[in-house]
């Protein structure tokens, strides 16, 4: 991947300047169900890739059953220091191999159920984050196409027709007891919700988002200025994208990727990925 040609065009978007290349593109983060940033715990099933950048903690873990079939030899779990405390589950290969050989990780690979092959060069997290980091700050600075308004529980999103939507709304407004209506949405547009936090610098999807399900391969939740983001378990339809962010799990189920500074809880994750584009 051309990182260079990548930055480029992030900051033309942050500058208001044209931009050939394709405006949500998460780089090889995005050929992963969840890219972690640091530390994981708490994982029970992610069914795409994962990727950790530092340690993972769990028992029991499922990775890669939904995985597309392909001949590749990218590892369906990369971490890049330690895994501890795995005692059982399942790591499947893009190819249908069922087995711990696609398992690749850094420092010191340690766990007595995992066969572990040392590839410190598996994923270039640093590279992946400044990319991802730039990516999240760009969308911010992005100028709404759509306008959010709101009435008591109900936020509406009104679009442009354009192919590429973007709307700014407040923590509180993705919360429990929210019900997202959709008005105005060119037929496959893609949906970023730039997500600001409350004033501890923290978020909560809790919100009812149903018309966000059948188009969940293109909608991103950018999660700018999030510490923390809680999944009070429900299942949230999109991509979070949050890299500052220690995504707090409580249950439920993402259909999208997830993007993320650090990870704690039992949240399933499915093999959904943000299509790149418009």
């Amino acid at each position: 991947m051309n990182y260079k040609s990548m930055l480029a065009g992030a900051l033309a978007l942050a500058w208001g300047l044209p931009c050939l290349a394709q405006e949500l593109d998460l780089g090889t983060a995005g050929r992963y169900a969840a890219f972690i940033y640091g530390d994981a715990s708490g994982l029970q099933k992610v069914e795409g890739r994962l990727a950790v950048g530092r340690n993972l903690n769990v028992s029991q873990l499922d990775v890669g059953r939904s995985l597309p079939p392909a001949n590749d030899n990218l590892p369906s779990l990369v971490v890049g220091r330690n895994v501890a405390a795995y005692t059982a589950g399942d790591i499947w290969s893009a190819s249908g191999r069922k087995g711990y050989g696609v398992v690749a990780a850094g420092i010191n690979g340690a766990s007595g159920s995992l066969d572990l092959r040392q590839d410190a060069g598996a994923v270039d997290f640093a590279a992946e984050t400044a990319w991802l980091d730039m990516l999240s700050a760009s969308l911010r600075a992005r100028t709404a196409t759509g306008k959010t308004t709101q009435s008591l529980y109900t936020v509406t999103l009104t679009g442009t027709n354009a192919a590429l939507e973007v709307f700014n709304l407040q923590s509180t407004q993705v919360a429990s007891g929210k019900t997202l209506v959709l008005s105005n949405i060119k037929p496959g547009a893609w949906i970023v919700l730039n997500v600001g936090s409350d004033a501890q610098r923290q978020a909560t999807v809790g919100w009812t988002h149903t018309p966000l399900q059948a188009i969940k391969s293109r909608v991103l939740y950018n999660f700018f200025d999030a510490d923390v983001v809680t999944l009070p378990g429900i299942t949230v339809w999109g991509t979070l994208l949050a890299p500052q962010a220690c995504i707090k799990a409580n249950g439920g189920r993402v259909e999208g990727a997830v993007i993320a500074a650090s990870w704690n809880g039992a949240a399933e994750i499915a093999q959904a990925p943000l299509t790149p584009g418009p």
